[in-house]
């Protein structure tokens, strides 16, 4: 099951909402392929049918920036295959094109200043659950 969340800054107008998690759908990667970028889509494919895959997980999770605060949902894929092998999804920054790091406790964003005033005043408030 999935969660819904906004996160809003109490100093300016930034508010932005974000579908998290997995929903009844996501029993497989090739069921969600359109999740992926299309960029990546034909490695992940290539994978998924030519190799043997040992395990797999996908899910939406919240990624931020620690150059210029951003914030952004993206679609993670893990793939453990061929014994050994493992394809992880990685993501870019969409402004400054530094590495996202995962924001693994939704309670962090709160210490992370807001992508649009630079103030220490986000909030987050849960209002869904999707499937």
């Amino acid at each position: 099951m999935g969660s819904g969340i906004i996160v809003h800054c109490e100093s300016c107008e930034y508010d932005k909402e974000f579908f998290l998690g997995i929903g009844e759908l996501y029993s497989s990667l090739e069921n969600v392929i359109d999740c992926i970028h299309y960029r990546r889509r034909p490695e992940i494919l290539d994978i998924l049918q030519n190799h043997k895959v040992d395990q797999c997980g996908d899910e939406h999770k919240l990624y931020g920036c620690t150059n210029c605060a951003g914030l952004y949902e993206r679609f993670y894929v893990k793939i453990d295959y061929d014994g050994g092998k493992i394809y992880e999804t990685d993501f870019k920054c969409g402004k400054c094109k530094n590495k996202l790091v995962e924001i693994e406790d939704i309670g962090e964003v709160k210490s992370r200043p807001c992508p649009k005033c630079s103030q220490k005043t986000l909030r987050v408030h849960e209002h869904l659950n999707w499937d």
